[in-house]
C-alpha cells in the first residue's frame, strides 16, 4: 500500500510550520539577550527565554518524531489502520504546533 497524497502533504505543512516556529524562537531568543543583560532577575522575560528554548526542543523532538513516521511508513506492512493512526498523530502535531506559533507570535508582539 502507498502512502497517500494527504498524508505527505500533511508532512510538508508540518515542515513548513516547524521552521518557522523555530526562526521565531531564535528571534524571540535574540531578542531577549539585551533585555536579560539588563534585567537579569526579571521573572517574566525569564520565563520567555525558558518558553523560546522550550519551543526549540519541541521542534527538534518533532522533526525526530516526523523521521521516525516517515520511516515506518516505508514498510512493507503498511496497513490502512497504521495510515489513519499516523494521520491522526501527525494532525495532533499540527494543532499543538499552531497554538504553539500563537503564543510565540503573541510574545514576539510584546517583545517588539
Amino acid at each position: 500500500m502507498t502512502v497517500p497524497e494527504s498524508i505527505r502533504i500533511l508532512i510538508q505543512r508540518l515542515d513548513l510550520e516547524l521552521d518557522e516556529s523555530e526562526q521565531a524562537a531564535n528571534r524571540g531568543l535574540e531578542l531577549l539577550q539585551s533585555v536579560i543583560s539588563v534585567f537579569s532577575k526579571n521573572a517574566i522575560m525569564i520565563r520567555y527565554y525558558a518558553y523560546f528554548n522550550n519551543v526549540l526542543f519541541f521542534v527538534n523532538l518533532s522533526r525526530n518524531k516526523i523521521e521516525t513516521i516517515k520511516e515506518s511508513l516505508l514498510s512493507e506492512n503498511l496497513t490502512t489502520q497504521l495510515i489513519q493512526e499516523t494521520g491522526e498523530d501527525l494532525s495532533l502535531m499540527l494543532g499543538q504546533l499552531l497554538e504553539t506559533k500563537i503564543e510565540l507570535n503573541r510574545i514576539l508582539q510584546i517583545l517588539d
